[in-house]
């Protein structure tokens, strides 16, 4: 990717590029459809990407899209931020979907981390 032209290859097709940023976040809410996350750096509205987090010894992955983003007030470089879990794939086992699903309807021992009077788990 230089001088923001993109490059063919022997086939002539145009080479395709994907920019991954990896970003910590803390989980702090989550429900069926979307999620509360804290982070130290500003994430735009608007901005796609995977949510991989572990419950019960399962690594869960969602595709999220975010909907909002505010610096936490009086929390220095701390920034709350809304994420939709979105439906791009079907329901599996190890979606994060499924196992707030689980959760919610009572199946404790798929997907429940048991982390009673515990900080929520990092994401």
């Amino acid at each position: 990717m230089t001088n923001g032209r993109s490059r063919q290859h022997d086939s002539g097709h145009e080479a395709v590029a994907t920019l991954v940023r990896l970003v910590p976040v803390r989980l702090v809410e989550v429900s069926r459809g979307g999620c509360r996350l804290e982070c130290a750096s500003r994430i735009e509205s608007g901005t796609s990407g995977q949510l991989a987090v572990e419950l019960a010894g399962l690594v869960r992955i969602d595709d999220v899209r975010v909907t909002r983003c505010q610096q936490r007030a009086g929390a220095g470089a701390t920034y709350q931020v809304g994420a939709e879990l979105l439906r791009t794939r079907r329901l599996g086992r190890r979606t994060v979907r499924m196992a707030i699903r689980n959760i919610i309807s009572g199946e404790r021992s798929v997907g429940h981390p048991q982390h009673e009077g515990k900080a929520p788990l990092p994401a």
